[in-house]
């Protein structure tokens, strides 16, 4: 498995998750923003000390031996509708160009599977042409790609995150099956802490500046509650973006409120004198599908709280990737087994 664009690693313990052994030829990873403590992270939790390769446009694949998985989670910003827009044109510099790096590696490489994850934007006006600008390169080197938009909430986490897989595969004639939702419904009551620190409450005065802010600012506040599953984590702190995932202190302070929404919903909460908090780090990590042991392996690694942030928020929901490793390892079992 050679992985770029590597974050936390969310391929990585999917494939650890379903008991699936893999030898891990490197890692890449920028550090912008993060010190080397995404690369600590990394290796952490999954005991890859000296496996990193530096920066994907430096990675040399004919120096890297067999590889049969490539997988990447290209950077997303300037595709993303929340982000800079700019586009992913190949030499245009952007951090979202930097996915023809990993189709020149896997022309250099050619594994037999190649896994790539962004936001469903690059299937918009403006991102589209370079999406299948991507699919056609693939099939010119003998890959054939299939794709899917799949949603977090749809396999076991309570998040409604979107996002585009892309399953390519090297001399496939017999195409791919996504793997079906697995309907767990898990809502957001199932991953909160019980004992949460005040810290994590929201202060009145910043409440009324979300008021005070110019058009459509306040207008974007969701209040979330406990029976719901929250809105997609973004690669900020828990109180960045005044749209994301806020709740009610207490739940039975919601029979206080009757708007949800907005500046109404804010004015409401104000007035009747309610605790709204942020979500924390773990829930965050709880949020992505990532287990006990591992968040706690982090903290005691001494991450920052606003790095744990950042860091779950730029992964991928890590039960999405274990059934779409099962779906591709059941489909193409007997081409798994003659590359062992």
């Amino acid at each position: 498995m050679l992985s770029l664009f590597s974050g936390i690693g969310a391929f990585e313990k999917a494939l650890e998750n379903i008991g699936f052994k893999y030898d891990l030829v490197g890692y890449s990873e920028i550090n912008d923003g993060y010190g080397k403590a995404l690369q600590d992270t990394y290796e952490l939790l999954h005991s890859a000390k000296n496996k990193y390769l530096g920066l994907v446009q430096d990675i040399h694949g004919g120096e890297l031996g067999h590889v049969d998985l490539i997988t990447h989670g290209s950077p997303c910003q300037n595709f993303s509708m929340a982000g800079t827009k700019e586009g992913g044109d190949k030499g245009s510099g952007t951090q979202s160009s930097l996915m023809w790096e990993t189709v020149r590696i896997v022309g250099e490489t050619k594994p037999k599977f190649v896994i790539w994850e962004n936001v469903k934007g690059v299937l918009y006006k403006g991102n589209i042409e370079n999406f299948n600008k991507y699919i056609d390169k693939m099939n010119d080197l003998g890959y054939t790609s299939h794709h899917n938009v799949l949603i977090g909430s749809d396999y076991g986490v309570p998040q409604r995150r979107e996002r585009i897989f892309v399953v390519s595969v090297l001399d496939d004639n017999n195409g791919f099956n996504f793997p079906d939702a697995t309907n767990t419904n898990k809502v957001l009551r199932d991953i909160l802490e019980i004992d949460v620190d005040e810290k994590y409450n929201v202060p009145v005065s910043m409440i009324r500046g979300w008021i005070n802010k110019k058009p459509p600012f306040g207008d974007r506040f969701n209040l979330l509650q406990y029976n719901n599953v929250g809105y997609t984590l973004v690669a900020k702190g828990g109180r960045a973006v005044i749209t994301n995932n806020y709740i009610l202190k207490n739940e039975c302070d919601y029979s206080l409120i009757n708007e949800f929404k907005g500046k109404p919903a804010l004015q409401q909460i104000i007035d009747n004198n309610i605790e709204l908090r942020a979500l924390t780090p773990r829930e965050y990590w709880r949020m992505m599908g990532w287990d006990e042991q591992s968040i706690d392996k982090v903290i005691e690694l001494g991450i920052s709280e606003a790095r744990m942030y950042k860091m779950v928020g730029n992964s991928i929901v890590v039960p999405i990737i274990e059934e779409l490793f099962k779906s591709i390892f059941n489909q193409f079992e007997n081409v798994m087994l003659a590359r062992v």
